[in-house]
């Protein structure tokens, strides 16, 4: 985002789209004696677009691949604690990188601190990157405060701990028309079980740029505003993330189907923050654990396929 360097962004915005919720209800991968197997595993992908016309997501401007996952077993969470890792297969080009998949996008351990550079990364924060949808403000609210993911697939250079920090990412393909395939192989009991799930992308729908939204702040001190967005055409939910400028941590995610979303009062504390729209052609929030606890939930829209759109930076000022 503006005032954040390339490297910075690339880190605060990409890994920013994972969240520690996906943990819940993993399944173990060892156990002892005479171990009954007992989990019943779904592997899905979604395909779409990704419209990033301003580089708030990937620091480079441009249209990408926007690819969905989930990984959950029969209970709807997590299907293992060890996923294994895993690639995506696409149209031309050699797999991507796309390491462990929980029940909803990537390994939040690894998107926390990402190959164990828990210091040493861009920003302040190190790696320690902000979650989308992390307390304290949700809306809609969701049952255990920890927040919200989207599903959305991070691409690496490679999934080996210790990889240096500015190898870990690289920018999502751009989208082609064809098959994609997921894979993974999960080490369960001693033996590899493999998991695999495709998603076809016809020609590329890409949604309009989204505008960057307008805020109106509340009285000084009430720690609430409301947001303005202008929704495009096609979008059917807008996601209005809230970062706070001093430390790049998320303060506020506010889901919203209509052009209004209201920061509750008492949520940002007064100073700078940066605050952006993504907007979405299918449920993005309503899949997302803990509130959906579907083994398949929907991540398509309309169209059959998973697309988003992501504003500039508003810069605005909590009194």
């Amino acid at each position: 985002m503006k005032g954040i360097t390339p490297m910075r962004k690339l880190s605060a915005g990409l890994i920013a789209l994972v969240c520690v919720a996906v943990m819940t209800g993993c399944t173990t991968n060892n156990t002892v004696g005479n171990p009954v197997f007992t989990t019943k595993a779904k592997l899905q992908l979604a395909v779409g677009t990704l419209n990033d016309s301003a580089g708030t997501l990937t620091s480079v401007p441009g249209t990408y691949l926007n690819a969905v996952s989930t990984f959950r077993n029969q209970h709807g969470a997590s299907a293992y604690i060890n996923p294994g890792n895993s690639t995506l297969a696409i149209p031309a080009g050699a797999p991507m990188n796309t390491c462990g998949l929980f029940s909803y996008g990537q390994n939040p351990a690894a998107m926390l601190a990402p190959f164990g550079n828990t210091t040493s990364g861009p920003g302040p924060i190190g790696n320690y990157a902000p979650a989308f949808g992390a307390p304290p403000a949700l809306s809609p609210a969701n049952s255990n405060g920890i927040g919200y993911d989207l599903g959305y697939l991070l691409y690496f250079n490679s999934c080996t701990v210790g990889n240096p920090v500015t190898q870990q990412f690289v920018l999502p393909p751009a989208p082609a028309s064809g098959a994609y395939t997921l894979n993974t192989t999960v080490p369960v009991n001693g033996h590899n079980i493999a998991y695999s799930a495709s998603a076809t992308l016809g020609t590329p729908t890409v949604l309009p740029a989204d505008p960057t939204p307008s805020y109106a702040p509340g009285p000084a001190g009430s720690g609430g505003g409301t947001f303005t967005v202008a929704v495009p055409a096609g979008v059917t939910e807008s996601l209005v993330v809230v970062v706070n400028n001093a430390n790049f941590a998320v303060a506020a995610s506010i889901v919203t189907n209509t052009t209004t979303a209201v920061v509750p009062a008492g949520t940002l504390a007064p100073g700078s923050y940066g605050a952006f729209v993504i907007g979405a052609d299918w449920p993005l929030a309503e899949s997302s654990p803990p509130n959906n606890n579907s083994p398949t939930p929907t991540i398509v829209g309309a169209g059959g396929t998973a697309d988003i759109t992501v504003s500039n930076v508003l810069q605005i000022t909590q009194p």
